[in-house]
């Protein structure tokens, strides 16, 4: 049997396909998710290695190693980046969290300014 148009089967349910605009903020996420997830890579790729040699030359404790550190701050930022939509633990905010909570604010002030009916208004005075 087939669907009809705009429909996708799934199974024996049949849903909705996507709407653009939800495929489009979904790909702007991911974009952002992505420049997110690259400059942290360029950023501590030189880090990394410094951290290695004043580990090597300061030789801390494995629970000390700036290594280590890195390694812990590397996985904090991957939560919060969460690339893939792996993380939805609630007390870890991720960048969906923060974009979601910008939309919302966006659109709030969006709708209150609407309703206040705000105008702009010159302060230029004419002379006669």
């Amino acid at each position: 049997m087939a669907a009809r148009e705009g429909q996708v089967e799934a199974g024996n349910l049949r849903a909705p396909p996507i709407g653009r605009f939800r495929s489009l903020r979904r790909l702007i996420i991911f974009q952002i998710k992505l420049a997110a997830d690259a400059i942290r890579d360029v950023l501590l790729s030189p880090v990394s290695m410094v951290a290695y040699g004043l580990d090597i030359l300061i030789r801390p404790t494995e629970q000390q190693s700036l290594h280590r550190r890195l390694m812990r701050l590397g996985r904090r930022t991957d939560r919060f980046i969460n690339l893939f939509e792996e993380y939805n633990d609630a007390r870890h905010p991720t960048i969906d969290d923060t974009i979601g909570d910008l939309e919302t604010r966006i659109l709030r002030d969006s709708r209150d300014n609407k309703d206040e009916g705000v105008v702009s208004v010159s302060t230029t005075t004419e002379v006669r």
